[in-house]
């Protein structure tokens, strides 16, 4: 072989070897990262429909200065906001979790499989209507997080 051929070969395998190590490894590491990432989701779907459930006994939102203190200060006596505010938070504890041991750019796009559980969440506990096209949604969301947790690439 000849010298020239031998570093293209050389280089050729160096470009193999980095897309290998590339590449996600779902061991058990991965997998109870994964668990923390579905633990904070949960939680803090389960915030957002505390919220929700307070806003809907509580009406429109109308903020000016003349009543935001009146506002808040009903808004932080309810049980849902305050409970929800609290899961949400707790949520946010174990994303920590995820973004001391993954890269941003893969635990960012995994959060989107909250958008399925909020939109499950919300027709099952709020009676929410979803429409065909919210349904395609999800799947193409499905879809998007199939393939982000295959390749960070």
């Amino acid at each position: 072989m000849e010298p020239e051929a031998h570093f293209v070969v050389a280089e050729a395998e160096e470009a193999q070897q980095r897309v290998i190590s590339r590449r996600i490894k779902m061991d058990s590491a991965w997998w109870s990262t994964f668990a923390l990432l579905m633990i904070a989701m949960c939680l803090t779907v389960t915030g957002e429909l505390l919220l929700k459930a307070g806003m809907n006994r509580h009406g429109e939102l109308n903020i000016s200065l003349s009543t935001l203190a009146p506002t808040a200060a009903k808004l932080f006596s309810s049980p849902f906001v305050l409970g929800g505010f609290f899961f949400v938070f707790s949520g946010a504890l174990f994303w920590l979790a995820v973004l001391s041991r993954w890269p941003l750019s893969l635990a960012y796009p995994l959060l989107s499989i909250s958008y399925i559980i909020g939109i499950i969440a919300s027709v099952v506990f709020l009676k929410e209507k979803i429409s065909f096209v919210q349904i395609a949604g999800v799947l193409v969301i499905m879809v998007g997080v199939f393939l982000v947790s295959r390749s960070p690439e």
